[in-house]
């Protein structure tokens, strides 16, 4: 064996390479291992040198083209795609060649036509779920005390009752019966049940005894009144109102037990004491099982809020059994007999429809149930006060949104969805409010993080990505994460906040994100930054915000990714045009079988939809064209020659600039790669679930994936997400999991070289996305991504 010495003389100290070193004694089996080692080790220090040389002068180019075309935007936009990095060999596992292709071509020609009422004005409509104004309806007359009726009006801003409000209160102060409570979103359901049960708590306190006392009730009197909400949001919000409107009745004692909390401070809070309880369902049953101290015989309320997210959310055997144990806490020996409350308990049951699986949720709660429904047409009948039982024949199919509310589409094609979205929230918040607030709804969790990121990123950010290090043009990529320059400077925002500026939509925009995986004290210190910050706000989130919360001051409602069904937009439109308020709502949609949805939202809206495209919304946020490039130029007659086209608007090139910075962004470091690919992952799963019947108008089979991946800052679609074919299958053997195209063949093709349907070739389409469908159910990311209880 070679001595340690003869080792030592390997070390390079990395500023000049030497000669190699003549070994002697030993073994001649040792000094070849040696003078070979020293060999390699030398051309791979060679390379590696001339790769980051090569890297710096190509980072040194592309920052004189960018001044350069900074100071003097381009008459001409290149349509064609530029390689930057050769086709690796079939064996080597090294990345795949990358193409930056045009926004603007090979996209799918819109199959729906801008209608002739689009282009004029409509009348305005009276909104629909406005605070009664004819001065005839008021809390006084409905049955409300005076004091509690003053605190509505002077503390908590609210002047008269919403025509639900009055129909309710009617009803439920009057007699002890169940309820199903059925109206508009933005309505004022959550002050409609809880109205009459604090009017009646206050009539007791204050209702003399035999002896003459005041029986005032107080915390250890008793539980009475039981909410129970699908989500956490949405009982952090209830339990807001409620002790808001429990500031005129300071001796009634409300409390929350909800998931994602400490049971250990909710066990304390139950044994303390409690009047009034919002909860949720799972932990309120495990509360009513393990938790001795908790007492429910006293109960005369149980509230069930919208009943048809419970059911959605799959909590009907939690409600039914929560339902069977405070039927036998009724027969509890400690249950009071007080005076002014009901003597069986009444069950209020709040959804905006009647789908099958709430009448089933009505079966196991409600008895004999009035029917509460107001509509804006009939506020001036006066039979809607009467009782009316539930019947077959009064059950609406479609629930409508408020009629204030002003709903429209784009028409995106897959490749200017980033651009696009860039322009429609420059436009929401070009000249808005300084309150002014809008919400854009997402498929999954990791969509909203990765455009979280982007649209939220810092001009130092890009300025230090210009310098990052990518494969040279004349140079094979080696696999490796790419670095970035020693003097880069790192973003303010941490890795996992909630919130964080974003100059480049708009001046102190403050963007926030939202959704399921966030820890719930996240969550709720995120809506309640977003609800009470005085700067303009921007909120990304999935369907965790979709359903009853009421936040204030929402202009706008962007559906980035449409709905899952039809009943889910309604809730996502339904947070803005609340209260009379006006709103603005619009969804995203792609050229081809998507634009059937149109039907779907002509069916959920007062009036038609208004159509938009994106080459609309993208003119509008970066400048109209120029008025010589407006015109457009016409063939020369005879033998003259022909008139050149005009050159494209100037808004393609910005546009252009602003997708480039984008993916030079998420290309600079490798953390930003992965969540590009994971949120197109995420993004392409979630498709496929949408209900059976609107899957026809969300055909996979004819999504393009290479045009998707390009709304991911990605410059190419990931390998392995092709129809049928599983990702790794293959990989760095020049397989469909590898290194092809989207074309499904050896040769494969370029990201929008061929129009079309843009699907990729399979054996059994229908088969892979049932697959697809399994693996997601089975690997829990859609759980993750759309259980928000």
């Amino acid at each position: 064996m070679a001595d340690d010495g003869m080792m030592l003389n390997m070390v390079d100290d990395g500023s000049a390479f030497r000669a190699l070193p003549v070994y002697k004694g030993g073994h001649w089996k040792d000094r070849l291992t040696a003078r070979k080692a020293a060999q390699h080790y030398q051309k791979r220090v060679a390379t590696q040198k001339q790769t980051e040389a090569d890297a710096a002068r190509a980072a040194k180019r592309r920052r004189v083209e960018k001044t350069e075309s900074d100071e003097a935007v381009p008459e001409r936009h290149v349509a064609t795609t530029i390689p930057i990095a050769p086709k690796p060999p079939p064996n080597a596992d090294e990345q795949p060649k990358q193409f930056i292709s045009s926004l603007f071509t090979s996209n799918p020609v819109p199959k729906t036509q801008a209608e002739e009422t689009n282009a004029v004005d409509r009348d305005p409509v009276m909104p629909s779920n406005a605070p009664l104004d004819d001065g005839l309806s008021n809390f006084t007359a409905l049955g409300l005390s005076p004091t509690l009726a003053s605190h509505l009006l002077h503390k908590m801003d609210v002047k008269a009752p919403t025509a639900i409000q009055e129909t309710a209160l009617k009803e439920l102060l009057k007699t002890d019966t169940d309820a199903f409570i059925q109206a508009e979103t933005g309505s004022g359901k959550t002050l409609a049940y809880l109205l009459p049960i604090v009017q009646r708590l206050m009539n007791v306190s204050k209702a003399e005894q035999e002896d003459g006392s005041v029986g005032r009730i107080h915390r250890n009197s008793g539980l009475f009144a039981i909410i129970l909400a699908p989500t956490r949001e949405l009982s952090k919000q209830i339990s807001v109102v409620l002790k808001s409107l429990l500031r005129c009745a300071h001796w009634i004692v409300p409390g929350t037990v909800i998931g994602g909390e400490k049971k250990k401070s909710e066990k304390a809070r139950l044994r303390k004491g409690l009047n009034i309880l919002v909860a949720t369902p799972g932990r309120l049953y495990d509360h009513l099982t393990t938790t001795k101290s908790f007492d429910a015989s006293n109960v005369r309320w149980l509230v069930l809020d919208e009943g048809d997210r419970l059911m959605e959310l799959g909590f009907f055997d939690e409600i039914h059994r929560i339902v069977g144990r405070l039927n036998n806490a009724m027969k509890d020996p400690r249950r009071k007999d007080i005076p002014g409350l009901p003597t069986s308990r009444n069950t209020t049951l709040c959804s905006a429809t009647l789908k099958s699986d709430v009448e089933r949720l009505g079966e196991i709660s409600l008895k004999n149930a009035v029917h509460v429904q107001a509509e804006a047409g009939d506020r001036d009948d006066e039979q809607h006060d009467e009782k009316e039982e539930v019947k077959d024949s009064d059950k609406p199919d479609v629930f409508m949104p408020p009629a204030q509310l002003q709903q429209s589409y784009v028409v995106v094609p897959a490749k200017m969805r980033l651009v696009t979205l860039y322009a429609y929230l420059k436009q929401v918040f070009a000249g808005a409010k300084p309150d002014s607030k809008a919400i854009v709804f997402m498929s999954c969790s990791d969509s909203v993080d990765f455009h979280f990121d982007v649209l939220t990123r810092t001009k130092e950010e890009e300025d230090d990505d210009d310098t990052a290090q990518e494969p040279s043009p004349t140079k094979k990529p080696i696999n490796r994460p790419i670095r970035t320059s020693t003097t880069s400077t790192t973003t303010t925002t941490p890795p996992n906040a909630t919130h964080a500026s974003a100059p480049t939509i708009s001046p102190n925009l403050h963007v926030h994100k939202l959704h399921g995986k966030l820890p719930q004290p996240l969550r709720t210190a995120t809506l309640s930054s977003f609800a009470t910050t005085p700067r303009p706000a921007l909120l990304l989130c999935t369907d965790v915000a979709s359903r009853g919360l009421d936040l204030p001051r929402v202009d706008a409602v962007l559906e980035f990714d449409p709905a899952f069904s039809a009943q889910d937009h309604l809730h996502r439109v339904g947070r803005t045009a609340r209260a009379g308020r006006p709103g603005a709502a619009a969804v995203f949609l792609l050229p081809g079988p998507e634009e059937a949805y149109v039907d779907v939202l002509a069916r959920a809206a007062r009036t038609p939809p208004r159509r938009r495209t994106a080459d609309d919304v993208c003119a509008a946020a970066f400048g109209p064209s120029p008025a010589s490039t407006s015109a457009s130029a016409s063939p020369a007659k005879g033998r003259g020659p022909a008139t050149p086209p005009p050159p494209p608007p100037r808004w393609h090139a910005l546009a252009t600039a602003y997708q480039l910075r984008a993916e030079r962004w998420a290309l600079a470091r490798a953390e930003r790669g992965a969540a590009a690919r994971r949120a197109f992952a995420a993004h392409v799963r979630a498709y496929a679930t949408h209900v059976a019947a609107e899957r026809a108008a969300f055909d996979l089979r004819a999504l393009h994936l290479g045009h998707l991946a390009k709304a991911f800052a990605l410059r190419e679609r990931p390998a392995g997400m092709g129809m049928g074919v599983r990702v790794g299958v293959g990989a760095g053997k020049g397989k469909a999991g590898g290194g092809e195209r989207e074309g499904g063949g050896k040769r494969g093709r370029r990201d929008g070289e061929r129009d079309g349907d843009g699907a990729a070739a399979a054996p059994d389409p229908d088969e892979a996305r049932r697959k697809m469908r399994a693996k997601m159910k089975m690997a829990m990311d859609a759980a993750s991504e759309f259980n928000i209880g």
